[in-house]
């Protein structure tokens, strides 16, 4: 995804809510990757877990389940990693569609027993490279109440307007409907309802309907119809595929109900249509 940020703004912003919560604070694009982290040298405990590929990907899965959650519920999110930590995010929200996410977290619940705690963790990760390394890193991560983190989570909420209020960081529309086009046209054959379309991308449902009708003027089921419509006059055209197949590549299964979209958008049903370019080409 591409987006313009203004590193000095949104460095200030984040390098204040740190100093606030005293905890780790990272602004994600909305497919989840890192875009910016205060401090900027990650945590040591992640570090140290994410040295092993296993370990990674369970971070990466984490992070990205958490994201959905706050995608797909429009609100903020307290989760707990698969090490047992917990984290919040909230969305960054410019007015009319996501277009970040602000991350906090790690940390450890203070009602938890610290031996409790860490055990989970160690379970969590698996084996590390340096075990003792990671069990120091682990006891030197915050320990917050419940209190303390919902105070946190108003307080994200408020930098999270902020940031969006301030311009720090813009998404570049015209990208992402690059990208919603690129899936959409290699998938044709397969489910491209909204809700498939925000879990494969990594965006809201307001995000993708606003990135489809800026650039098309056109509601989402419009623009993929056209699309699968456009992809059945190119195989007429360029393939002796049968008319059946044809529709089912494009995903639409129903032959009548094809045929008649067809014959809305070109004026031909697809049959009378190739037997037109037959002619044409005797």
């Amino acid at each position: 995804m591409n987006y313009t940020i203004q590193s000095a703004d949104l460095t200030q912003a984040i390098r204040s809510l740190h100093t606030a919560t005293g905890m780790e604070i990272t602004i994600l694009a909305l497919d989840a990757e890192e875009l910016l982290t205060y401090p900027r040298h990650k945590g040591a405990f992640c570090s140290r877990v994410q040295t092993c590929a296993r370990g990674a990907k369970r971070c990466r899965r984490s992070i990205t389940d958490a994201c959905g959650s706050t995608r797909m519920e429009a609100a903020d999110s307290v989760a707990t990693c698969h090490a047992g930590l917990t984290t919040a995010v909230t969305p960054i929200f410019d007015g009319t569609a996501d277009i970040g996410y602000l991350w906090l977290g790690p940390c450890v619940k203070a009602e938890t027993p610290a031996p409790e705690a860490w055990e989970q963790a160690r379970c969590g990760c698996g084996p590390c490279p340096d075990f003792s390394a990671m069990e120091q890193a682990f006891y030197a991560l915050p320990r917050v109440t419940g209190e303390q983190l919902s105070a946190y989570v108003y307080l994200m909420k408020a930098f999270a307007v902020f940031i969006a209020q301030q311009g720090a960081i813009k998404r570049n529309y015209r990208a992402d409907f690059v990208r919603v086009q690129e899936y959409i046209d290699f998938n044709l054959a397969q489910d491209l309802s909204a809700a498939a379309l925000c879990a494969a991308l990594y965006v809201s449902r307001n995000t993708l309907f606003r990135i489809i009708r800026d650039e098309t003027g056109l509601s989402l089921g419009q623009y993929v119809q056209k699309r699968r419509l456009a992809y059945a006059n190119q195989l007429l055209r360029t393939t002796d595929h049968a008319i059946l197949e044809i529709a089912g590549e494009c995903g639409i299964s129903d032959f009548n109900y094809f045929s008649r979209l067809f014959k809305k958008e070109y004026g031909l049903t697809p049959r009378d249509y190739r037997r037109g370019l037959y002619r044409k080409s005797g």
